[in-house]
């Protein structure tokens, strides 16, 4: 799952640190969810995937 949410921001051109400002988590935090060091939240994922929903 990390890779397609990796792979849709590549895709969508938006910047991490945007996308964790969206999320409410620091950039470092975004940075280890994606990397699966720690899980997501499901509210976490749920604005993801509407944020990138056009890119998954």
């Amino acid at each position: 799952m990390n890779e397609k949410i990796n792979e849709a921001i590549k895709r969508s051109g938006l910047k991490k640190k945007w996308i964790a400002e969206q999320l409410d988590i620091t950039y470092n935090s975004l940075r280890r969810k994606l990397k699966g060091e720690i899980p997501f939240t499901k509210l976490e994922l749920e604005k993801i995937y509407s944020i990138l929903e056009k890119y998954i």
